[in-house]
């Protein structure tokens, strides 16, 4: 496997890498700058990072800031998408406190009310109806994710 920087080291935390995996495998790890620096090799834009940057996206405008990490998979007839680092530092009070329970209804009930703007992102690159959003999330793990069923294929 050959993993691509897309930024040099030490330019800020835009630097996230990419892993090339085997043929047939799609997967991205969202980068979170949509600027290249000069000199900077370009990523092709290909439907799962623009599945992980649109969903980075949607989470950002919600919470004010996005996730450390997203990838996005693409399967047949089922996108996924995981995300690490979720929690802002109000999620994290409520943790060291032990609301968990709160943390929990509060982040599900906000991924609910973003669903809408989720399906969007996937319906828009795809270009295919999902026809079932099922989300998630950890607060302990400060983790979360989306997972899209497709409509099938029509031929």
């Amino acid at each position: 496997m050959q993993s691509v920087r897309a930024r040099p080291p030490g330019t800020g935390r835009a630097g996230a890498s990419v892993t090339a995996h085997p043929p047939g495998h799609r997967t991205s790890t969202h980068l979170w700058s949509s600027t290249t620096l000069p000199g900077t090799p370009l990523l092709p834009s290909v439907p799962h990072q623009q599945i992980a940057n649109g969903i980075a996206q949607v989470y950002k405008d919600l919470y004010g800031r996005g996730p450390q990490k997203i990838v996005a998979t693409i399967l047949p007839d089922t996108v996924f998408v995981t995300l690490e680092e979720v929690n802002t530092p109000g999620q994290n009070k409520l943790l060291e406190v032990g609301e968990i329970r709160l943390l929990d209804t509060v982040h599900s009930r906000l991924q609910r009310s973003i669903e809408t703007d989720l399906v969007a992102v996937v319906e828009q690159v795809l270009d295919r109806k999902v026809r079932s959003y099922v989300p998630g999330y950890n607060g302990r793990d400060n983790t979360a994710t989306d997972a899209f069923l497709l409509e099938p294929k029509t031929t």
